[in-house]
């Protein structure tokens, strides 16, 4: 069964609608620009592994926010660069 069948968006078309969002808000959150680069392209991953697990379409891009936010917490990735300037 395919996503379009299910209702659920065209992988090549999310990513194309969705991209820039979504590396703004890692930008924001990362402040590097390559490492916000990594977390876009870490979110549309996962989001293609996980597109059957999206239950209300109209929900997408939060969804896909939480993507970008949530495995990165945990690690330190984000607001490494704040405190360069405290050393």
């Amino acid at each position: 069964m395919s996503y379009r069948s299910m209702g659920l968006p065209d992988v090549s078309a999310l990513f194309e609608s969705y991209h820039q969002r979504i590396y703004r808000y890692a930008l924001s959150l990362m402040h590097d620009p390559a490492e916000a680069d990594d977390v876009a392209q870490e979110t549309f991953l996962r989001a293609y592994q996980r597109l059957d697990s999206l239950r209300d379409s109209g929900a997408l891009m939060a969804w896909l926010y939480r993507i970008a936010t949530r495995p990165h917490w945990g690690s330190g990735r984000f607001g490494h660069r704040c405190c360069q300037g405290d050393r």
